[in-house]
């Protein structure tokens, strides 16, 4: 793309950015959306389909690099705080449970955010029975049961 048409495409560095967030949010539901259709016979196909949707190494680079620029513009973040909030949503709805759908996804969160700020948090063979261990959660595979003496 010549210089000429990426200004005329994004007058601003800000219109430039905002136009990243929504590209991310779009593949990352279009790949969300793709995986989901292999969990069909899972409890909440939904919630089963975000381990596998998890961002690759590209679009945690790209995401890193936004967040650097939403530190000068907050409100650059405006359409990824909506797209939580739908995500949320869905949590409070999910059939393996409010609690079960929140505990998986504030931990994919928290691994992605983990990744996106460069913190060595768990070794790679650590990382893939992470994972492992959130999708048997989500496809009702493994349960949370509770200790004994507690509700």
């Amino acid at each position: 793309m010549s210089k000429g048409a990426f200004l005329y495409h994004f007058k601003t560095k800000r219109d430039l950015f905002v136009t990243l967030i929504d590209e991310m949010i779009r593949a990352f539901d279009a790949v969300q959306a793709n995986h989901e259709r292999r969990f069909a016979g899972d409890p909440d196909p939904w919630l089963s389909s975000q381990v596998e949707a998890i961002p690759d190494d590209e679009m945690q680079k790209m995401g890193a690099a936004l967040l650097a620029a939403a530190a000068e513009d907050p409100t650059l973040l405006d359409p990824l705080r909506e797209w939580y909030r739908v995500q949320y949503e869905r949590v409070r709805r999910s059939p393996r449970g409010t609690e079960t759908a929140a505990l998986i996804m504030l931990a994919l969160d928290g691994a992605l955010f983990a990744d996106l700020l460069g913190l060595p948090i768990l070794a790679p063979a650590e990382r893939r029975h992470f994972f492992r261990a959130l999708q048997d959660l989500a496809s009702g595979h493994l349960e949370l049961i509770p200790a004994k003496g507690h509700p």
